[in-house]
């Protein structure tokens, strides 16, 4: 199976030197060593956009690269500012006439100057200047305290109180594990100093770190990776439509031998930029660890669009909208890094806290990246199960193949129970996304929606398992409870992991004997009314919706 492996990677090299010339090549080399030359000045350097901005006149000199400095006697200086060839005059005083831009060019300089004075103090004296500097540590955060619906509700008592009142209430006080065993002391320390500022500051020019720097440091990672899949999945979308697969088929090697071997070339290359994306900013290579499971998650669903696509439009419809999804999925939470336990749910979460000198255990990892490997082996399979010209040419639109792909998974009435259990990450993400949405509205709308939308969700994912089963003809009942226990086995298996730590009142997931009830009456009810797909799964979602919201406002 290896060797017929390499043999496709072999055929898939072949191909792209046809396909792109020798001068094209060139080209393209050269653009990304441009392109990385220019990322590593960037980093290096910073980007010095406003440079050279503001012109000043003077018998003094500024060395700050907002400014070019002319020397000139004081009134001159101010001459050349009445002529609006100075931006500013800089003498005893700053001198600018009224415009706008000579007007922003006084603030600057005066900014500059300040900082100049406050550089030249901590060159004299150090540390001893303070309280003039201040030196930063960063102390990692630790979180505990969690939200529920209760306490939601008492919040919604108190601000109506407020309402009526007129005056100021006391916030509700939280749960007694969110609070220290005893007050600190000044200036002790809570938590653990992950970083320390070398540099001296002063209170006044002191800024939190830069997290969209942080984020831009990310994307330079993943970028290139997309490019390459991109390539990947245009080029298999390519040899499906002139029928160069089918050819592959009728060999003796396997169709996931086909697919991985076609994605080996583009994968190394994902890998060897980010390497070289590491080299360039000067960070460590370990960095290929949180990169990769995004990579062969994407190159997953890629490869499974570009199977089961009817053209290069739907594709590529299926190809922007995913990667928008994904993208959101894996940044997002980086956002809310140190404030929530959920944002560890992103590889790119624990890259940035690795960056800044952060330990990330081997939990925490296997935390964030274990939904990403799971889902590629999922994708794979099912884009495996799809490269039949019975699936991959037929006309069906998506929904339709991937439960004809789930059917070819699916052969006996326990594999419902397994595919249930796969599904999990996937709706995992989905509702991910939806709680990021939809918890900007009040909690009064927020919570049924949310609940509503799970609903919706997670009884599409079943239905589906349980229309591949009958695709399959099998016993519509022995698989529906096989899925309704997988599905109920997934979910403890996320409680196992201390996923939804924050909701878990909302997801009913700290409670076992209640979903499973859950889980097993809406399988059987899709199945009673399966004749009518669409009928039967809006009854489920209803079921699921109201047997959610009464159990979370009766236990709230």
């Amino acid at each position: 199976m290896i060797m017929r492996l390499f043999g496709v990677s072999r055929l898939e090299l072949r191909k792209s030197r046809k396909k792109y010339s020798k001068s094209l090549v060139i080209v393209i080399i050269l653009l990304i060593a441009v392109a990385g030359f220019s990322a590593y000045i960037s980093a290096l350097e910073g980007i010095k956009s406003d440079s050279g901005l503001y012109v000043v006149a003077g018998p003094y000199s500024i060395n700050e690269r907002h400014f070019v400095s002319y020397y000139a006697p004081i009134n001159k200086a101010i001459e050349l500012v009445r002529e609006g060839k100075a931006d500013v005059a800089l003498g005893q005083f700053i001198i600018a006439r009224s415009s706008d831009n000579s007007l922003a060019a006084a603030d600057e300089l005066r900014a500059a100057i300040q900082r100049l004075f406050e550089e030249e103090l901590y060159k004299k004296y150090g540390s001893k200047a303070f309280p003039v500097f201040i030196s930063v540590e960063y102390v990692k955060r630790e979180v505990g305290y969690q939200i529920g619906v209760k306490e939601v509700k008492e919040k919604g008592k108190v601000s109506e109180e407020k309402k009526k009142m007129g005056r100021e209430v006391k916030k509700p006080v939280r749960t007694p594990a969110a609070q220290p065993e005893k007050p600190p002391e000044v200036g002790e320390r809570i938590g653990r100093v992950i970083g320390v500022q070398e540099e001296y500051v002063t209170p006044r020019n002191f800024s939190p770190p830069n997290l969209l720097g942080k984020l831009v440091y990310a994307f330079l990672f993943i970028l290139p990776s997309y490019f390459a899949i991109q390539v990947f999945s245009s080029s298999l979308i390519e040899d499906k439509t002139a029928k160069k697969l089918d050819v592959l088929l009728s060999t003796p090697i396997l169709p996931i031998s086909i697919l991985l071997g076609k994605f080996l070339p583009y994968f190394i290359i994902s890998v060897l930029s980010v390497f070289a994306v590491s080299v360039l900013l000067g960070k460590s290579l370990i960095a290929i660890v949180y990169v990769l499971p995004i990579i062969l998650f994407f190159a997953a669903l890629q490869a499974f669009f570009a199977v089961n696509a009817r053209s290069y439009k739907e594709m590529t419809f299926f190809v922007i909208s995913t990667s928008l999804i994904v993208t959101a999925y894996v940044f997002i939470p980086a956002i809310f890094a140190g404030t929530i336990p959920v944002s560890k749910v992103s590889p790119i979460t624990l890259m940035l806290a690795s960056f800044e000198g952060e330990e990330v255990s081997i939990r925490d990892y296997l935390f964030a990246t274990f939904q990403f490997y799971a889902m590629a082996v999922v994708l794979y399979l099912m884009a495996a199960k799809s490269l039949t010209p019975e699936i991959a040419h037929s006309s069906k639109s998506i929904p339709e193949k991937i439960v004809m792909a789930l059917s070819r998974l699916i052969t006996r009435e326990w594999c419902a129970f397994f595919a249930a259990m796969a599904a999990i990450p996937f709706v995992f993400m989905v509702e991910f996304m939806l709680l990021s949405v939809l918890f900007v509205l009040p909690p009064d709308y927020s919570i049924p929606a949310f609940i509503g939308v799970v609903a919706v969700v997670e009884e599409s994912f079943k239905a589906s398992i349980l229309l591949a089963a009958g695709w399959r003809k099998l016993s519509p009942y022995a698989s529906a409870i096989a899925c309704g226990l997988g599905f109920f086995a997934g979910e403890k298996l996320i409680v196992l992991l201390n996923v939804a730590t924050q909701y878990n009142t909302l997801l009913l997931a700290q409670f076992f004997l209640f979903p499973l009830a859950l889980h097993i009456s809406t399988v059987l009810l899709f199945t009673l009314f399966r004749s009518k797909p669409v009928f039967a799964l809006s009854i489920a979602s209803i079921t699921h919706f109201i047997y959610n919201l009464t159990v979370v406002m009766l236990l709230a």
